[in-house]
């Protein structure tokens, strides 16, 4: 298991190249800002986001 004190994960994200198109970066960004676990993660689809509202729930 790794991990980060606050300066790395800060420093870590400041690094994250996030654009318009969907890769690693945006994963990683995801596990950091809402402390999922990895496997959680892996599971989020982009039916499990409310854009319109800026939240992530489960499908149901």
């Amino acid at each position: 298991m790794i991990i980060l004190n606050q300066f790395e994960l800060h420093t870590l994200i400041a690094h994250l190249k996030i654009r318009e198109e969907v890769n690693w970066d945006w994963f990683i960004l995801l596990v950091a800002k809402t402390g999922m676990r990895f496997s959680e993660a892996l599971a989020v689809t982009l039916g499990d986001f409310d854009f319109s509202r800026q939240t992530a729930s489960p499908a149901a």
